[in-house]
């Protein structure tokens, strides 16, 4: 969790039940393949960019809007993730 901008970028992310959150600031995903991100990606004061050539998640995306750059773009909804995001145990990163 962070009150911040969150950026990610590289040739590939990969999550297994990850939960990106931001309170106030924008999470945005720049790679050049972007494949198997399960989780979710909470940024309700801020807005999401996910930009590249394979864009798929299995999770939820709760932001003000979002924005897609993508060749191939799949979200799929999972109920389990979903559930989790009122069990959050977290861990500060801009400290």
């Amino acid at each position: 969790i962070t009150e911040k901008n969150i950026y990610l970028t590289g040739e590939m992310v990969y999550g297994e039940n990850a939960i990106l959150y931001s309170k106030y600031g924008d999470i945005t995903f720049n790679c050049n393949n972007l494949t198997d991100f399960k989780g979710i990606i909470y940024a309700p004061n801020g807005n999401v960019y996910l930009n590249g050539n394979n864009v798929k998640i299995e999770g939820a995306i709760i932001a003000k809007e979002i924005y897609v750059q993508s060749n191939n773009f799949t979200v799929t909804r999972n109920n389990d993730i979903a559930v989790s995001l009122d069990n959050i145990g977290y861990t500060r990163i801009d400290q």
